[in-house]
């Protein structure tokens, strides 16, 4: 069951039974909303191919505006090399929230690639 934000709603460990939901302003849900989420391959290698680049030790940030909607649109890609499919997912986790934690640049209408690095 997942509520209209697009979360599972909380359970109690030990009974497994649902708990009173949170305010969700205090503790937000982790998922990136659908409109939130860039998922089309061919957006996603537009903007490696012709987006602007920003790198780090870690990770580098491709990034292309654009003219309709509203809003950041993020993908994450972490290769192989970074670990098993568990590390995988837990970086991709880590990444996003971050993002969608960060809202004054959420206001920009920008899609965003961000590239992990492997060690």
């Amino acid at each position: 069951m997942v509520s209209e934000n697009g979360c599972r709603p909380r359970v109690d460990a030990k009974s497994s039974t649902p708990v009173a939901p949170r305010e969700e302003k205090d503790f937000p849900c982790s998922k990136l909303r659908p409109a939130e989420a860039l998922s089309s391959g061919g957006r996603i290698r537009e903007i490696l191919k012709h987006g602007s680049r920003i790198s780090g030790k870690s990770m580098s940030i491709v990034y292309m505006r654009r003219e309709g909607g509203q809003g950041l649109r993020l993908a994450v890609i972490t290769p192989k090399r970074t670990g098993n499919a568990v590390r995988r997912n837990r970086i991709r986790r880590i990444l996003r929230e971050e993002f969608r934690l960060e809202r004054r640049i959420a206001d920009a209408r920008i899609d965003a690639v961000v590239l992990w690095k492997a060690p």
